[in-house]
């Protein structure tokens, strides 16, 4: 999981979206871009251009390659 601060500039096709009470963490799946994006999820956090605070399934927030594991 990558920990990159940034917003991203190939979000394409958001789906399904799952939140964790426990940590507050918004989890956003990018399909097209084989990721899952990763954001605060407190209400003070939310909004305008937040940026993700981690990716899962590639190694930045910018790249969008299909990874095989």
């Amino acid at each position: 999981m990558s920990k990159t601060p940034r917003g991203s500039r190939n979000q394409f096709a958001p789906g399904p979206l799952d939140y964790d009470w426990r940590y507050h963490r918004l989890f956003i799946t990018e399909s097209l871009n084989h990721r899952i994006m990763v954001y605060d999820g407190r209400p003070k956090m939310i909004g305008g251009s937040a940026a993700a605070i981690a990716v899962i399934g590639q190694p930045d927030t910018e790249s969008i390659h299909l990874a095989v594991s």
